[in-house]
């Protein structure tokens, strides 16, 4: 059984075809790479405000703070234990499913209509 490094590409014969069928993506799959961290939702919160205080007025920032608290006592917590529940049940990672949904699944021009950094 011929073993070909993963770094040389190879046009093969009909014969050596199933040499090169392999995952293109199994280093996203091995159990020693870290999972994303999912951090404490109150850690969460706080930096959400550090980050949005300097954009905003104090007016803003103060109905900000107001519904940020308002979330953190209501449908924050709940769903907090939902992502971790995904984090567990998934084998890679709890973004994989949003990640292929919002970039495979779309047949529209990503640029426009699923780059949340194309502002």
């Amino acid at each position: 059984n011929k073993q070909i490094p993963s770094s040389h590409f190879f046009v093969a014969m009909p014969e050596d075809l199933t040499l090169l069928v392999r995952n293109p993506f199994e280093f996203l799959e091995k159990e020693e790479l870290p999972r994303l961290p999912i951090p404490p939702l109150s850690e969460t919160l706080e930096r959400y405000l550090r980050q949005v205080q300097p954009l905003l007025t104090y007016d803003q920032y103060e109905k900000t703070l107001a519904n940020v608290r308002s979330f953190e006592l209501s449908e924050g917590p709940i769903l907090d234990e939902e992502l971790r529940r995904l984090a567990k049940e998934s084998p890679t990672s709890w973004l994989e499913g949003f990640w292929d949904t919002g970039y495979l699944e779309f047949r529209v021009p990503c640029p426009i209509n699923v780059n949340p950094f194309f502002i």
